[in-house]
């Protein structure tokens, strides 16, 4: 629903600097936009949350996930 409301609402068009850059988050069953917070733009965070989903799909599919 979100991804529908981002594409289709007129709201988005007619306040196109609200919307503009954010994130559209589901909250009460209405799209509510919100800012990058200082913890997505952590490259430490990311190289962390990579490294552990790497480990994470290994763990279930086996060394061979990737196809090599």
């Amino acid at each position: 629903m979100t991804t529908v409301f981002a594409a289709s609402a007129p709201e988005v068009h007619y306040k196109a600097e609200t919307y503009k850059g954010s994130y559209l988050m589901p909250i009460e069953g209405r799209a509510t936009p919100s800012r990058v917070v200082g913890q997505a733009l952590d490259e430490s965070l990311a190289k962390e949350l990579w490294e552990s989903t790497e480990r994470i799909i290994e763990e279930k599919l086996g060394s061979n996930w990737r196809g090599q």
